[in-house]
């Protein structure tokens, strides 16, 4: 029997890189932004309009894109997308959770296309866990 180690946790797994590369997807579909899950000011601005835009449609952080290809929308935390979270904090090199990636995602220098790229790297030149 083994046993798992801190590093373990943040190892990439198959449901790992699904989840970051749909994110990646999800980014460039419904567009990007800062300071929150998702722009509510776009959510807003299109019920005013009277369109029903679903949550899941609407522009998100990175942290949204991950709960969204995680569980089908931005604003609900789950186990899938926080393991997702841990590893892409660790291949950024920032700590693990909502304020680490998601103050990554904040900085204002950044970009949605580093955003992309990031998600993209850590599904991809990381080996999967076995």
């Amino acid at each position: 029997m083994s046993t798992a180690t801190t590093l373990d946790l943040f190892r990439l797994t198959a449901a790992d890189k699904k989840i970051l590369l749909a994110a990646a997807d999800i980014i460039e579909m419904n567009g990007w932004c800062q300071g929150d899950f998702l722009d509510y000011d776009e959510l807003d601005a299109a019920h005013r309009q009277g369109i029903e835009l679903p949550l899941s449609a609407c522009a998100v952080d990175i942290y949204g894109a991950i709960n969204i290809a995680a569980n089908g929308t931005p604003n609900r935390l789950s186990e899938p997308g926080d393991h997702a979270v841990a590893v892409l904090a660790a291949y950024l090199g920032v700590p693990a959770g909502i304020c680490g990636v998601g103050g990554w995602n904040d900085d204002p220098d950044r970009t949605a296309e580093q955003v992309i790229t990031a998600l993209r790297a850590c599904a991809t030149e990381q080996e999967v866990a076995a």
